[in-house]
């Protein structure tokens, strides 16, 4: 999108950009707000490399996520790895 807006630096391409970059800041806030501990000074404590194994944990978590927020983008994908760790180690099994 940048190299859009080098290239022909009409408006569309400006306000692309735009959106784009808007959504990566609402998408990182929201992250990082909902899990604090996974971005703060104790984040290389945090294991986010867990083989997902609670599938309906995963599946309710990416709905609630989509549902409220928004469909997940290719720039999003990267989080779920954080919905994969509450599902492994903070959701007791049969829960859901």
């Amino acid at each position: 999108m940048y190299n859009r807006v080098i290239k022909f630096g009409d408006e569309e391409s400006h306000l692309e950009l735009r959106d784009e970059i808007n959504h990566r800041l609402f998408v990182d806030k929201l992250f990082k707000d909902a899990f604090p501990t996974h971005f703060g000074p104790d984040a290389d404590l945090v294991e986010l490399t867990f083989q997902p194994k609670n599938f309906d944990c995963l599946r309710y978590l990416i709905n609630s996520t989509e549902n409220n927020c928004g469909k997940f983008s290719d720039y999003s994908l990267k989080y779920v790895r954080h919905l994969v760790h509450v599902c492994e180690n903070e959701v007791e099994a049969g829960v859901y």
